[in-house]
């Protein structure tokens, strides 16, 4: 049963990642080729356009994606904000999801990225609470106020809403980017890491323009 689990999730992070297109020369982007428009269109982020990535702490390729995404970050358009959501596909993944809403809500999402590098570079177990509760201590946080905060309410409350949105943005792997809750777009569609980037920002700009 666990190598038939593993296998689910490998899949899950393959789904976006693998069997990529090659990016198109012209730079023009195609709808149900480099990405799709949602049929039904979730809230946006209100006065700014919001870029959601969904993302898994276990998923190689979400780690992998992270720099790209990170560096994009730090030079993303005006009036752009951007938004981490954990995927909870299987109930294995759901104590990453409270991992990382723990570490928002002590505001020490900071060593987010760091906790991709303890799980794939130092190869760090993160299968438990007490697996996080290890990683994000060596990384600085508290250890029982980060425990604390991942049994909470609000934590639970949280991996509800994360749950849901997966079902209505119709995610079927990570990572996956969403535009202001109308376009969604991976590795396998836009054709690689930083392809993905390049079909983030002609979505902005449609967005932008519309």
């Amino acid at each position: 049963m666990r190598q038939i689990l593993f296998g689910i999730a490998t899949f899950l992070c393959l789904a976006t990642s693998a069997w990529a297109l090659d990016p198109p020369a012209s730079g023009k982007y195609a709808e149900g080729v480099h990405y799709n428009r949602l049929a039904s269109p979730q809230p946006g982020g209100g006065e700014e356009i919001e870029v959601i990535e969904f993302f898994w702490y276990g998923c190689p390729h979400c780690a992998d994606f992270d720099p790209f995404i990170q560096s994009w970050k730090k030079s993303k358009p005006e009036g752009v904000k951007f938004t981490l959501v954990p995927a909870v596909f299987m109930p294995e993944w759901e104590v990453g999801a409270k991992a990382f809403y723990a570490l928002q809500m002590l505001d020490a999402l900071e060593v987010h990225s760091r906790v991709f590098d303890q799980i794939h570079k130092e190869r760090k177990p993160h299968q438990t609470a007490e697996h996080y509760a290890e990683i994000v201590a060596g990384l600085g946080v508290d250890k029982q106020k980060f425990l604390d905060a991942l049994k909470s309410f609000v934590v639970d409350a949280k991996v509800r809403r994360a749950r849901q949105m997966i079902r209505d943005y119709r995610i079927m792997g990570v990572p996956t980017l969403a535009v202001n809750g109308k376009y969604t777009t991976s590795a396998s569609m836009a054709g690689g890491n930083q392809a993905m980037l390049r079909v983030l920002d002609h979505l902005v700009a449609l967005e932008k323009a519309s």
